[in-house]
């Protein structure tokens, strides 16, 4: 089920209806807005037997949800890995080698493709310049920059964008959310689909994220010596580094829209402290600035996790 993005959802079916899809699309906009489902509901059109396109019900739509159809596959980084390899890029293009087990489009999905390493993304470059047969490429990123210009001009690039409001408090009403939790679970979704749906998949994830919330505003506003040892204490690798810089942006976000008379408190986010009361909205755009930038350089480059982290608590 795609939440949003009409006008991408609108354009691409038309390309296919007309016959006129590309070999390689980019889709491009911040985490979790949803381009990975989008992929693989587009994935579901060009392979649906039913009558009508994507019907949800026919063989090759249920393989496509269930992971196992032999006409589609998904890359992504591996769990015990840095970056998406040149051996995943090959198989990938083996794949893209051989024919439509059922006579429909070979569909490849990049995920987080700007997490390929350099010699992936350029292995990658040939089958984008001369693809084989019926085949189609989503590549997805939330951070295109860190691509190579070369593979990003051979794509098409589709660009998302956060969902309204009120459709994610419809569609998390629709899986059976109170009211009063829809609206709490859409406002601290920031309009983004993928992490409203995590809520209604973990119930437990409202209370989780509130603590993890808590305890790093917390060091946020605790004193210099504090904050060091939480970032000598904490372990960063993997995923971490980026979830704490989440946490902090979402929260800054949300001070900043307390300051400016456009958002409410709401029962999630911790009462700001006296200090951060006195912050200029000047100072809250800066710290968001800060942190966008060292998460951009964690991800460009190989810097210190460790000293990234108390570069953005030293500002706070």
């Amino acid at each position: 089920m795609i939440l949003g993005h009409k006008k991408q959802w609108g354009f691409l079916r038309n390309k296919f209806e007309l016959g006129q899809l590309s070999h390689a699309y980019l889709l491009t906009g911040e985490r979790q807005l949803g381009k990975k489902t989008f992929a693989k509901e587009i994935a579901k059109i060009i392979n649906c037997t039913g009558e009508n396109k994507s019907c949800g019900e026919c063989n090759g739509c249920r393989l496509i949800e269930k992971g196992s159809h032999p006409d589609l596959l998904i890359v992504e980084r591996k769990e015990d890995q840095k970056e998406i390899q040149i051996a995943q890029i090959r198989d990938a293009q083996n794949f893209l080698g051989y024919k439509s087990y059922y006579g429909g489009y070979k569909t490849v999905i990049v995920d987080n493709a700007e997490e390929m390493s350099i010699e992936a993304q350029n292995c990658f470059l040939k089958t984008l310049e001369e693809p084989k047969g019926r085949t189609i490429i989503f590549m997805i990123s939330s951070n295109p920059a860190l691509l190579l210009s070369t593979i990003y001009s051979r794509c098409q690039n589709v660009k998302f964008f956060k969902v309204k409001d009120s459709e994610i408090k419809e569609y998390l009403r629709s899986q059976g959310l109170k009211s009063q939790d829809a609206e709490l679970v859409s406002l601290i979704s920031e309009g983004r689909p993928g992490r409203a749906d995590e809520f209604v998949k973990n119930p437990d994830k409202l209370s989780e994220d509130k603590n993890a919330v808590q305890e790093i505003i917390k060091i946020a506003d605790s004193e210099l010596g504090a904050k060091f040892q939480f970032s000598k204490s904490t372990d960063l690798e993997g995923e971490r580094l980026k979830k704490i810089f989440e946490v902090l942006q979402r929260y800054f976000r949300h001070l900043l829209l307390l300051k400016t008379g456009a958002g409410n408190a709401n029962g999630f986010y911790p009462e700001p402290t006296a200090k951060q009361k006195s912050y200029s909205v000047e100072k809250i755009k800066n710290i968001l600035e800060l942190i966008e930038k060292v998460d951009y350089k964690i991800s460009s480059t190989n810097a210190s996790p460790k000293l990234a982290l108390e570069v953005v608590l030293m500002q706070l």
